[in-house]
């Protein structure tokens, strides 16, 4: 009795033991599908160094003292580390996963495998293989094996243990907005290069140059921090220097100009520059929390001072120096104070030179823009017309890079980001023009270049690029193209398409509500030899004395503050480009009403014929029903359809539409064709097409057209189950109108042939 109580206590101790082993090893077993595991519960470490456990001894100890992770685990500078987890992987096939260990970067001194009883190396890493914050170590995990990972870690400064196991997949994923920003950062530091290098053509200041300094060394920066591997040590060593060259460049753009001018020559200032460059050797060697603490002293100097100069170089200084105390705190409580990220880093130094920057490239073109003396207007045309080609250069850069960054794998975030950088540099291509037309025509060297133009698809592409805006503001954008223009003319295409950009671009800012049309008709006054070009709206207008006063400004070149100002270039530059067109200008005003500004242009018809062919004769005997609210744009399209041999009605309600479309198919002569504006009050064009579709007493035949300004494609679901046939964004051409229905009538007629 006796034995078996004996052997019953021994047998409970041994399942208790085993338990309690158990638990302790928190084992991670990996699932088949998307992983994402917080290695906070399941990683152990031991804190270790060279000399006292090496590999060796952790093989031949029995009882290594590893301990769990706690809640916020810290790797202290210059410390080494055992780090371990066990991992199962029950399928069939390997995983590969990404391990990633802490926003900074940890050095991984050995990677071993215990499998069973058996240690080997993970190979692929060499003896020291750094992890940044941007980088992973990639494991592969075998399948149906059991092991365990054992990795022996240091860190060149104190730092946050956040370890993560992560399929590749989403790993990828994970640092492509990282990868977009770093992108963003570089270039973002090549412009402010770039547009340093050209003031310095022509205002020689040593400012300038530390500005390029700046750039270049946040450029570095940046990209040390792409995800490229085995970076050299140097570089890291090199990287760490960053806050404290900032510093430097931030105490020397401290000085106002009358130092640099007495200093910058003298001994004085190469002694300064020695100090500074032997600090900078001696930082080397030293602990990044030393760099830190001298970066400091030149950062509080560049603060003190930089008020003086500008505030922009203020605000730029102390941007830095709470950059730099938030990564002392850091360092110091790294239990207490959160860690800065890549992302905080890079917010941080790119806003310090851009802030630097702009301390000197505000005021100098500040003071280029109000020279008015006239011995100096060539110069300043001449800078003008090298700074817009300049920039064109890395503005293409930019648009190049998008367009290929669109078309790789991307979420809808991150493809609604580079549609948005595509749309602003558009926008900065076309201001880029703009500058440098007006300084070709003040200085006399602006010439034409004629070519042959497709007339309706130029007003189509202008007109398209103000849609987005015009539907913000809930204005229509109406085109009334005069039918029997033809389409394919001679003329500078480059200076047309900048006019009516011009006078868009007017035309909607002074508009709050209403439409806004171009028209393209005969200039009657000049016998029909020139194509006049109006832009109508339904602005507040202009009084009479006001629109005398700006023609007088317009004839002498200058501007006042009841002047339009035309893409910050004036009125005046729009109608002397028009003048050295050959063309005339005018301008007709009603105060409450709108204004309407016209240009008439000479021009060549096209030799070579580049018209497509015409199906006009399909629509001739066909009747067509125009359902808009507004009457402009119904006036435009019923003048078209009548061009085309059709008989268009008209109404502005759906509910007026469908007793039309019954009263028609009553009398036996229901519409063929009907035009249905998306967005109309009460009754929207998509209910009006659903009210069509279930009406019996509707002809079920008729094709269906739905106008819209929203940009909703032919596969939409609302287009889909209101069986609309076909969608045109506005604003609406007289071409693509007559081609769209051309196509479907003669689709009809061949469906009906083969039923026969």
């Amino acid at each position: 009795m006796l034995r078996f109580v004996i052997t019953f206590l021994l047998l409970n101790l041994f399942i208790i033991s085993h338990l309690q082993a158990n638990t302790d090893d928190q084992s991670i077993i990996l699932a088949d599908g998307p992983i994402d595991i917080n290695l906070q519960g399941a990683l152990q470490w031991l804190k270790a160094d060279h000399n006292s456990f090496s590999l060796g001894q952790l093989q031949l100890s029995k009882t290594p003292q590893f301990e769990n992770l706690d809640l916020s685990p810290v790797v202290e500078n210059k410390d080494t580390y055992w780090l371990r987890f066990h991992v199962i992987n029950p399928f069939n096939n390997s995983l590969p996963l990404a391990l990633t260990l802490s926003d900074n970067t940890v050095n991984i001194e050995g990677a071993y495998r215990l499998t069973g009883n058996k240690w080997s190396r993970i190979e692929g890493f060499e003896k020291e293989h750094r992890l940044a914050g941007h980088t992973a170590m990639v494991l592969n995990f075998q399948d149906n094996t059991d092991q365990w990972i054992y990795l022996r870690i240091s860190s060149n400064q104190t730092s946050k243990l956040e370890p993560k196991l992560q399929d590749l997949a989403n790993y990828t994923q994970s640092q492509g907005f990282l990868q977009q920003l770093l992108g963003a950062m570089i270039a973002l530091m090549g412009f402010i290069s770039l547009l340093h290098l050209i003031a310095l053509r022509f205002h020689h200041h040593i400012r300038h140059y530390l500005s390029i300094y700046l750039a270049s060394v946040v450029c570095f920066y940046g990209l040390s921090h792409l995800p490229l591997n085995h970076w050299p040590a140097w570089l890291d060593n090199i990287c760490n220097l960053t806050l404290w060259a900032m510093a430097c460049g931030l105490a020397l753009s401290s000085f106002d100009t009358n130092w640099y001018q007495t200093r910058l020559k003298s001994n004085y200032s190469i002694l300064v520059i020695l100090v500074l460059s032997l600090m900078t050797l001696i930082l080397i060697n030293l602990t990044y929390t030393s760099i830190l603490v001298a970066a400091l002293i030149p950062c509080i100097f560049a603060l003190v001072r930089a008020r003086v100069v500008s505030m922009q170089l203020f605000l730029s200084a102390l941007t830095l120096l709470a950059f730099i105390s938030w990564q002392l705190c850091y360092l110091f409580w790294p239990d207490k104070i959160p860690a800065p990220d890549v992302l905080s880093k890079i917010f941080a130094t790119s806003l310090c030179v851009f802030l630097a920057s702009m301390s000197m490239i505000q005021p100098y073109f500040q003071r280029q823009s109000q020279r008015t003396i006239p011995s100096h207007s060539n110069k300043n045309s001449e800078f003008l017309s090298h700074l817009s080609h300049e920039l064109r250069s890395p503005m293409n850069g930019v648009l190049g890079m998008s367009e290929l960054l669109n078309e790789t794998p991307l979420s809808n975030t991150q493809r609604d980001y580079v549609d948005t950088i595509q749309m602003a540099g558009q926008d900065i291509l076309r201001m880029t023009d703009r500058i440098s037309d007006y300084a070709k025509i003040t200085s006399g060297r602006l010439q034409l270049e004629e070519n042959q133009v497709d007339l309706v698809q130029l007003v189509e592409d202008v007109m398209q690029r103000f849609q987005y805006g015009a539907n913000q503001k809930g204005i229509e954008l109406v085109l009334n193209l005069s039918p029997d223009i033809q389409d394919f003319i001679v003329i500078d295409e480059r200076r047309l398409q900048t006019l009516i950009d011009y006078l868009l671009e007017n035309a909607l800012h002074h508009t709050e509500h209403g439409e806004v049309e171009l028209r393209i008709t005969w200039d009657a006054q000049n016998n029909g030899q020139n194509l006049l070009f109006a832009i109508r709206d339904t602005g507040n207008g202009m009084r009479k004395e006001v629109l005398k006063n700006l023609f007088i400004n317009m004839d002498k070149n200058e501007s006042t503050k009841d002047n339009f100002q035309l893409g910050g270039l004036g009125l005046e530059l729009t109608k002397r480009l028009v003048k050295l067109m050959g063309g005339e200008m005018y301008v007709d005003s009603t105060p409450g009403l709108g204004s309407t500004f016209s240009f008439s242009l000479p021009y060549r018809l096209a030799t070579q014929d580049m018209e497509s062919q015409s199906h006009v004769h399909l629509l001739q005997g066909l009747s067509m029903l125009i359902v808009d609210d507004n009457s402009t744009l119904r006036k435009v399209i019923q003048r078209y359809a009548k061009s085309w041999g059709l008989q268009a009605d008209c109404t502005y309600s759906g509910k007026e539409a469908l007793a039309m479309l019954r009263s028609q198919s009553n009398l036996k002569s229901p519409y063929d064709i009907i035009l249905i504006d998306q967005n109309m009050p009460i009754m929207d064009g998509f209910q009006l097409a659903t009210r069509i579709k279930e009406d019996k007493e509707i002809n079920q035949g008729i094709l269906k057209i739905m106008l819209t300004g929203l940009g909703i494609s032919n596969k939409h679901k609302d287009v889909l189950s209101s069986g609309i046939h076909q969608v045109i964004n506005k604003p609406v051409s007289a071409r693509v109108l007559q081609q769209t229905l051309a196509q479907h009538i003669q689709r009809k007629n061949v469906f009906k042939l083969g039923k026969k």
